[in-house]
This record gives structure tokens, sequence and C-alpha cells, in this order.
């Protein structure tokens, strides 16, 4: 949950960085000495980075239920046919 909000802030970061890029643009007012755009890359690549982290940390621990599952099943089937 942590994880994914700050995801959702570094890609909201990003984004709001980026419409201010596109406003100087079409102001033509855009400098190119300032780093703007490689900060909006970074948040918008760290931010999705997260989010794909926190999936996967997600599935993994999904994966690792059904095995819990799956394991004591068959104990229980062990143990009901080994009497």
């Amino acid at each position: 949950m942590l994880l994914g909000t700050t995801s959702l802030l570094f890609i909201l970061a990003g984004i709001a960085i980026g419409i201010f890029i596109f406003y100087q643009f079409l102001e033509k007012a855009l400098n190119p000495t300032r780093p703007l755009i490689t900060l909006m890359v970074i948040l918008l690549t760290v931010g999705v980075q997260i989010l794909v982290f926190c999936f996967l940390a997600y599935q993994n621990k999904k994966m690792q239920n059904e095995l819990y599952k799956i394991q004591s099943s068959l104990k229980l089937l062990k143990d009901k046919f080994d009497l």
C-alpha cells in the first residue's frame, strides 16, 4: 500500500512537471538550461518501476499463499491415506 502510494506520487509529480514543460513550450519560454525534462523522465521512470515492483510483490505473495494451501491439503491427504 505504501509503495503504491509512493509510486502514484512520483508519477503524478512527473505528469505535473510534464504539463508545466508543455505549457512553457507553448509560451515559447522553455529554458533548455534547466533540467526539468530530465527530472520529469526520472520521476516517471521511478514511479513506474515502483509500481511494477509492487505488482510483482503482490503476485509473489499470492502465489506463496496458494502454495501453502496446496501443501496443507496434500499433507492432510497423506495423513489420511497413511493410516
